[in-house]
């Protein structure tokens, strides 16, 4: 139901209005009503929608916080009138309109082609009245809506799991190292149903994630590379032990 307060009094208007300026609330004819001494005072919504200089839109909260996340600590906790918001970072929230709740780290769409992004963060959008959502697009891409724009991904299954740790689905950005070439990497842009094919066995979130794999994985040394780091860093300690010291490997094979 759409509400307007009286700003400014003009002509027209019951007198008593002028020192108790009214909110009105629109029927279904499309009028505007208030209650009187004499009855209910009805207002053609044209003359209420269209003259903002005398009529402004109050726009209700539609959001019902949930959970919050301790910025320093971490910790998440129910929300109770009082909290100091400053401390904290928003966490769930409620849609009053229609019941649904969004976390951080849901997966969400605005609209019904434009998928895959990721909460990131919630904050109270007060000239609006609402939350403000941010996040990101295949862990790139950033988006920002409002509350009342976003909907559940209905995406809820991976298509695969990076070796990295990360989830990908369908419409993400990945790259994956070949099997036969594995100094390569290769950026796809969007992932489908059929990603997780046989010709690519390691898939990444980010082209730093698959660099630093090669890295790890890729052959560097000799067996006499290694006999060398290992003959500089024993210790004797008894006649029949003898130590390694890992650090000196590590520093002699730039580990």
């Amino acid at each position: 139901m759409k509400k307007y307060k009286l700003i400014k009094w003009y002509p027209g208007l019951p007198p008593y209005w002028k020192n108790n300026p009214p909110v009105v609330k629109k029927n279904a004819q499309g009028d505007y009503y208030a209650g009187s001494p004499t009855g209910n005072t009805y207002i053609k919504g044209q003359n209420v929608e269209n003259n903002p200089e005398f009529w402004e839109k109050i726009v209700e909260k539609n959001y019902e916080i949930l959970k919050l996340k301790g910025k320093n600590s971490g910790n998440i906790v129910k929300y109770k009138f009082g909290h100091f918001l400053k401390l904290f970072d928003i966490h769930s929230v409620k849609r009053i309109s229609d019941g649904e709740v969004f976390t951080v780290g849901d997966r969400v769409r605005v609209g019904n082609v434009n998928m895959g992004h990721i909460i990131e963060s919630m904050k109270i959008d007060e000239k609006r009245n609402s939350i403000y959502v941010s996040g990101r697009k295949d862990r790139q891409r950033s988006f920002g809506q409002l509350l009342e724009n976003i909907e559940h991904d209905p995406l809820s299954e991976p298509v695969f799991t990076t070796e990295d740790g990360v989830d990908i689905y369908e419409g993400d950005t990945y790259y994956f190292i070949s099997p036969i070439i594995k100094d390569k990497i290769t950026k796809v842009s969007s992932a489908t149903n059929n990603s997780n094919g046989s010709y690519a066995d390691y898939y990444f979130s980010s082209r730093e994630k698959a660099q630093q794999w090669i890295e790890d994985n890729e052959p560097k040394y000799s067996k006499k590379d290694i006999k060398d780091a290992l003959k500089n860093s024993l210790f004797h300690i008894a006649s029949n032990c003898q130590v390694v010291d890992v650090t000196r490997v590590r520093n002699k094979l730039n580990l």
